[in-house]
C-alpha cells in the first residue's frame, strides 16, 4: 500500500484534493490523455497572433580595417550550406484520383433486409 506519509512528502493538492487520485502502488487514476480531457484544456488553449515580421534583408554590412581593404562588406546573414544531399530526392506525384460516390444495387431501397457479408457482424440482418 502506498502513502505519502511514508515518503514523508507532502502532496500539493489544494483545499479540493487532487483530480487524479493515486491509486495503490503510487500509479495514477487517470491517464495523460483523460487528465486532459477531465481539466478540459482544449478549451482553454489561447491562440496569439503572430507579431507582424519586418522583412529582414540577406545581407550585413559589416567594416572592415585596413586601407586595401575597402571601408565596408556585404555579408550574407545565412551562409551556404557545408554539405548537398549526394541524391536528388524525387518529388511526390500528386494523386489524380477522385473520389467517387459509392454506387448500390437499384434493388436496394430503404427498408430492404440485408445480410452482412463481412467483419465481425457477418450473417447479421440489418433492415438498409
Amino acid at each position: 500500500f502506498f502513502s505519502f506519509e511514508a515518503l514523508e512528502l507532502e502532496p500539493d493538492m489544494g483545499e479540493r484534493g487532487s483530480r487524479n487520485p493515486l491509486l495503490p502502488g503510487g500509479v495514477s487514476r487517470y491517464s495523460r490523455s483523460k487528465m486532459f480531457a477531465r481539466r478540459a484544456s482544449y478549451k482553454k488553449r489561447k491562440t496569439v497572433p503572430a507579431p507582424e515580421k519586418k522583412p529582414e534583408s540577406r545581407f550585413v554590412s559589416k567594416p572592415m580595417r585596413g586601407s586595401k581593404n575597402g571601408t565596408t562588406r556585404n555579408i550574407p546573414v545565412r551562409s551556404t550550406p557545408k554539405m548537398y544531399p549526394t541524391e536528388d530526392v524525387r518529388p511526390k506525384l500528386k494523386n489524380r484520383k477522385a473520389n467517387k460516390p459509392t454506387r448500390l444495387r437499384k434493388s436496394i431501397q430503404p427498408g430492404t433486409v440485408l445480410i452482412l457479408l463481412a467483419n465481425a457482424h457477418r450473417g447479421k440482418r440489418v433492415v438498409f
